[in-house]
């Protein structure tokens, strides 16, 4: 290995320093545009060709493709997510039915389904989809298998509104469990309230 003297490192130096200085100034004057032209026609298919060897044969790298297949994973386990809470929570309705049928055997019960809410929310009603065509009367209550939620105020052949306990128009027999007293529950959902006993 050679060494180099002080005034060849010298001379490299200043070599060095006009170079770059004259490159700078024909840079700000243009004048090395067609230099730079032919070296971008020159390079451009050769970095081209060294981003398909890169990306492989799909037109992507090899992480893209892990990536969106991780991705598609990712969603179709949430979709399935989504739908076993549905049905979980379904299972709980139907075992929350079975034993009130279980602790009221005399009673005649329906399962149905809310379709529709009040839409003005003038009233606080609910439309379910059973109606007279499965034996639902004006008059009925509706109880959910912890509470009394209100009674059936208009019936069509396959759908019945169900006024809510919370209306103003509802009133219900009620008694406390602690002190055994028995009242009116009114709805006061209208005036700012849920109930008044």
């Amino acid at each position: 290995m050679t060494t180099l003297s002080t005034r060849q490192t010298a001379f490299l130096v200043l070599l060095f320093v006009i170079t770059s200085f004259s490159l700078i100034t024909l840079d700000n004057r243009a004048a090395l545009e067609p230099l730079k032209a032919g070296l971008h026609d020159i390079l451009t298919p050769i970095s081209r060709g060294f981003d398909r060897l890169a990306e492989g044969p799909g037109g992507s790298t090899e992480s893209e493709r892990a990536l969106a297949q991780v991705e598609a994973e990712r969603d179709a386990l949430q979709a399935e997510n989504i739908r076993l809470q549905a049905e979980a929570a379904e299972v709980e309705d139907l075992r929350a039915q079975a034993g009130v049928k279980n602790k009221y055997p005399e009673l005649d019960l329906l399962s149905a389904r809310v379709i529709n809410r009040d839409p003005a929310a003038i009233e606080k009603f609910v439309t379910i989809d059973k109606g007279r065509e499965d034996g639902v009367r004006v008059g009925m209550v509706v109880v959910d298998p912890q509470f009394y939620l209100g009674q059936v105020t208009e019936v069509s052949a396959g759908t019945a509104k169900i006024m809510l306990i919370i209306d103003v128009s509802q009133r219900v027999g009620a008694r406390l469990l602690n002190s055994k007293a028995d009242g009116i529950v009114a709805g006061r959902w209208q005036m700012g309230g849920r109930l008044e006993l």
